[in-house]
């Protein structure tokens, strides 16, 4: 019997949808390994994402290039997973 693969799961982020890309610039003097802690932050706290546990991210995909978006998806994954950049 075929079973069907749903496209999103419960857990699957819809960034674009959110406007959780919206995050603000840096803070006056915020150097930018900051700054990428911190919009990582906000943006997990937003998406109500877990550091660890079921909901948490395994891998990011990034394909801007930006060091910003690079650290940023660095910093949203949790312990020991993978970050993929083009």
């Amino acid at each position: 019997m075929h079973q069907s693969i749903p496209l999103k799961s419960p857990h699957a982020l819809d960034i674009r949808l959110s406007g959780a890309n919206k995050q603000g610039p840096k803070e006056g003097d915020e150097d930018v390994e900051t700054y990428c802690a911190r919009i990582a932050a906000k943006l997990c706290g937003d998406l109500d994402i877990p550091a660890m546990g079921p909901g948490a991210i395994d891998l990011t995909i990034e394909a801007s290039g930006a060091p910003t978006c690079i650290q940023i998806g660095v910093h949203v994954l949790k312990p020991s997973y993978v970050h993929l950049s083009f």
